[in-house]
């Protein structure tokens, strides 16, 4: 059975949905109020339970997780709550899957050989780590990357808040990028505008540069790197551009009006999120320019595919036991196969040519 934590928000539900439709075994999803989801919602769903749980009362956290050999958390609360929720699982035997950034569980013991604690399980970081690892295996070596998180749709609280600590988080160095074998500077002071090849107008980016940034840096040898998220929308840009200096101190109040800008952005545009990814490096010998592009239908749904995705991962032994973040994955074509399989909506096509030329190219045919 798979225990799903937080399963009544736009992420855990999505989630349940997706593993739903492709495990024949028993998912028990949990949250605060089981009455609150409409009947003909929980009808959708199959093989499924729906538990009221509280996160914060030990005994109803025992309760809801036996019998569970999976248990994940969708919660957004990743403190001591998540610590907690991981130690519950690893006693019985239980691998843990958690969208939050928890560090702490590092701090684990005594887990089995067969158990996995998978942190960062979400879109950025996670799948931010995941995907291009996933290009990278198109070349022989890489040496500069080019990378953009776009994304357009409302908010849920656990993904604006997993969205503003990608961008604002204190152990991030904002306004860096990837130079000659180290961070440094960016050379502009404000985001800037940028049209990508999934967009038909223009994004306003924000540079960043965070811990899984670096760990890609070292780990691909890159000589320039270069992080990027973008937006379309003007209330959701506004309060990006007030939030680089108010984040930290007001957190609540930078995640509810980030909710609430984006539903407005949202009203007359269709959602999405992806990645779009350039490198250049050698391939044979020979130097090549290559982009991926991964689109998804909103930013709670990339965030859901990847939750499931991890699920089915860790069931089909791609991670290593103990604990690491989902971006350790020790198989990322596999990884990647199980993503495209589970949700047929979402499109990934690798091109060999920059993002310009393809700009280009799709500008051309409109």
């Amino acid at each position: 059975m798979i225990g799903i934590f937080g399963g009544y928000g736009d992420i855990g539900l999505n989630a349940a949905k997706l593993l739903s439709t492709s495990l024949k075994e028993e998912i028990r999803i949990g949250g605060r109020n089981a009455d609150t989801l409409p009947k003909d919602i929980k009808e959708e769903f199959k093989n499924t339970h729906w538990v009221q749980v509280d996160i914060n009362n030990n005994e109803s956290i025992k309760a809801f997780i036996t019998g569970c050999r999976i248990i994940v958390n969708c919660t957004g609360q990743s403190g001591s709550a998540s610590f907690s929720l991981a130690e519950y699982a690893k006693n019985i035997n239980s691998s843990y899957i958690d969208v939050g950034a928890n560090e702490k569980l590092k701090t684990l013991k005594n887990i089995s050989d067969d158990v996995s604690i998978i942190y960062e399980a979400g879109s950025i970081p996670g799948l931010s780590r995941i995907v291009p690892g996933y290009l990278a295996k198109e070349f022989d070596s890489v040496e500069e990357l080019e990378f953009y998180y776009a994304a357009l749709g409302k908010f849920t609280p656990t993904a604006a808040k997993e969205y503003l600590e990608g961008l604002f988080d204190t152990r991030n160095k904002p306004m860096m990028e990837w130079k000659n074998g180290k961070a440094q500077p960016y050379d502009i002071n404000n985001s800037v505008l940028k049209t990508l090849p999934f967009s038909k107008e223009e994004l306003r980016i924000l540079p960043y540069f965070d811990k899984e940034s670096e760990l890609i840096a070292k780990g691909l040898n890159l000589k320039q790197g270069q992080w990027y998220m973008s937006t379309a929308g003007n209330q959701t840009i506004k309060v990006l551009e007030k939030a680089r200096f108010n984040y930290l101190h007001n957190t609540s109040d930078v995640i509810q009006n980030l909710c609430a800008a984006a539903q407005i952005d949202c009203q007359s545009r269709e959602p999405y999120a992806g990645f779009v990814i350039q490198m250049k490096g050698l391939i044979n010998g020979e130097s090549t320019t290559k982009t991926l592009i991964l689109k998804c239908d909103s930013p709670s749904q990339l965030t859901a595919l990847a939750v499931a995705s991890t699920v089915l991962a860790v069931s089909k032994g791609l991670f290593k036991s103990g604990v690491q973040a989902m971006g350790e994955c020790m198989k990322v074509k596999e990884y990647i196969k199980l993503m495209t399989e589970l949700n047929k909506a979402l499109t990934l096509d690798i091109q060999t040519s920059g993002i310009n030329e393809l700009f280009k190219e799709i500008e051309g045919e409109i």
